[in-house]
């Protein structure tokens, strides 16, 4: 069995490539997969896991003086409040949230008064203890966070929405290639993880099915996310 390493140019090119006639293994990330899936055009083998988690969500966060309880509340005073994340790259603290907040039928990118960035995650959620943004952090974290002078964060801070979950991303096989051959590859994957340094950033890998990420694709698609027209 021979192969051809390749590095795709875009996320877009590797979906194109699953879709295609050669035989594919590829690595790729959750929205990737998710797109791939969506297009009937690959299957997952393996799964990346971090620790026991196998992708991530966001919870947006306020304050309680904020006074605001729902999605719905935050558009509509949205012009008055400022919108803090670690960048406009983030997936937790902006790219979920985008997503989230578009459902309420405003543009994060323009509704907000302001949108700062930060360096230091503890200071954004600082800054959000003393009602001065919203922000978004990894779901189930908030305890974790220390802010002066406050003894337990989740006194200051609540959580307003949770996102869908992200997966990490994995392995997948266009349909081209036989199952014998995917058991086989996907095998010496999983039992060879140090090899794959540099090119995959996994605590472990899990196998997978297509299965797997149902409730993924049902999420996203509540929210009006179609990943079937992504990519090419």
């Amino acid at each position: 069995m021979n192969f051809k390493e390749i590095t795709a140019s875009s996320d877009a090119d590797l979906v194109d490539t699953l879709c295609g006639s050669v035989p594919t293994f590829a690595w790729v990330d959750g929205w990737t997969l998710l797109a791939a899936q969506a297009k009937g055009c690959g299957n997952v083998t393996l799964q990346i896991k971090q620790g026991a988690a196998t992708g991530v969500k966001s919870d947006l966060i306020v304050s309680p003086a904020a006074a605001i309880d729902t999605l719905a509340a935050l558009r509509a005073r949205a012009t008055t409040r400022t919108f803090c994340r670690l960048n406009r790259s983030d997936v937790v603290s902006w790219v979920l949230p985008v997503i989230m907040l578009r459902t309420t039928g405003f543009d994060p990118f323009l509704a907000f008064h302001t949108v700062k960035d930060y360096n230091d995650p503890n200071a954004m959620v600082s800054d959000v203890s003393d009602n001065a943004c919203v922000a978004a952090i990894p779901s189930g974290t908030l305890a974790t966070y220390k802010i002066p002078n406050v003894s337990d964060v989740t006194k200051t801070v609540k959580v307003l929405a949770t996102s869908p979950e992200l997966p990490f991303g994995g392995l997948m096989t266009s349909l081209t290639v036989p199952r014998n051959d995917s058991d086989t590859i996907s095998d010496l994957f999983r039992n060879n993880l140090d090899a794959l340094q540099g090119l995959v950033t996994a605590d472990s890998l899990a196998p997978a099915t297509n299965a797997d990420f149902t409730q993924n694709h049902t999420d996203f698609s509540n929210l009006g996310i179609n990943f079937a027209v992504l990519g090419p």
